[in-house]
């Protein structure tokens, strides 16, 4: 086996990662707001405050009404991964042991991704606005879901597509018994869960996500629901994938690093839900 890998194979291999990063890694990261190519350890994401609009009389000039503006920090951190292939191992085999690999770190990457997005979003003592049923004897029922949409309308959060819910794996069964969620006379053929399995679906205007990285703490889950604009994550590059011959080793190295960080800009944009994770189906 040569120890040189063509041009031709490095391309590729570098859209297959990607792809595997973006489709099966991470979950979250088009759901929230991302600023890319950051330069430098810390980045900020500018808000804007509401504002108002006033009279003018004729001849007079126009109102002068400046909305609170500032802008939240957020810090980026390098996180690596690598291992090695034998040539050896690769000529015994009929397995791509280089794709497998460098699929596996795709993957470990995406979901690092997703867990700095729920760190930021369900974190204790974050400022986000929170709704806790842990002490009723049901999770997550249709009052719940509708107490948590009315918060994040009455913050006027825009109800413009562009919210997010994530449930844990036993939350997204409970959902199941709603039949507003579940049944084709309210949502149609194209949004069945029953047939789509656990995949995304739109429900009231709403992205609704099964993720299992979500925080569970004495059979007390986390659930959020957030808006895009409320999150912020800064990537300053993007998941880089080499590949190096180890001569001593008689091996192929691969390194993979991708530099990135999150952070909440507008608690008021995030609703966290503190639920039974083990109420009876």
């Amino acid at each position: 086996m040569s120890i040189n890998i063509p041009a031709w194979f490095v391309q590729e291999f570098q859209a297959d990662v990607h792809a595997a990063y973006q489709r099966q890694g991470s979950k979250l990261r088009h759901t929230v707001r991302t600023k890319a190519a950051v330069k430098g350890e810390k980045t900020h994401f500018n808000t804007a405050g509401t504002v108002g609009v006033g009279d003018k009389a004729r001849g007079g000039n126009v109102p002068i009404i400046t909305g609170e503006r500032g802008r939240v920090p957020c810090s980026l951190y390098a996180k690596y991964g690598g291992d090695y292939v034998e040539d050896i191992d690769e000529v015994q085999t009929n397995v791509d042991e280089k794709r497998i690999i460098a699929q596996s770190f795709a993957w470990a990457h995406g979901r690092h991704t997703d867990s700095l997005i729920i760190d930021a979003i369900a974190g204790a003592s974050n400022g986000a606005q929170e709704i806790d049923i842990s002490g009723e004897s049901h999770g997550l029922n249709t009052g719940t879901l509708q107490k948590a949409i009315e918060t994040l309308n009455a913050a006027d959060v825009p109800d413009d597509g562009k919210r997010t819910a994530l449930v844990t794996a036993h939350g997204w069964e409970e959902l199941l018994k709603i039949d507003a969620f579940a049944k084709a006379d309210y949502i149609g053929q194209k949004q069945m869960p029953w047939l789509g399995g656990s995949e995304a679906k739109r429900w009231r205007n709403c992205l609704w996500v099964m993720h299992t990285g979500l925080p569970i703490a004495s059979n007390i889950a986390t659930c959020v629901i957030y808006h895009k604009t409320a999150v912020g994550h800064a990537i300053g590059k993007e998941l880089q994938v080499t590949w190096s011959w180890e001569n001593t080793k008689s091996a192929h190295f691969l390194n993979t690093r991708m530099l990135q960080g999150v952070c909440l800009i507008d608690p008021k944009g995030v609703v966290k839900i503190k639920a039974k994770n083990n109420v009876a189906l």
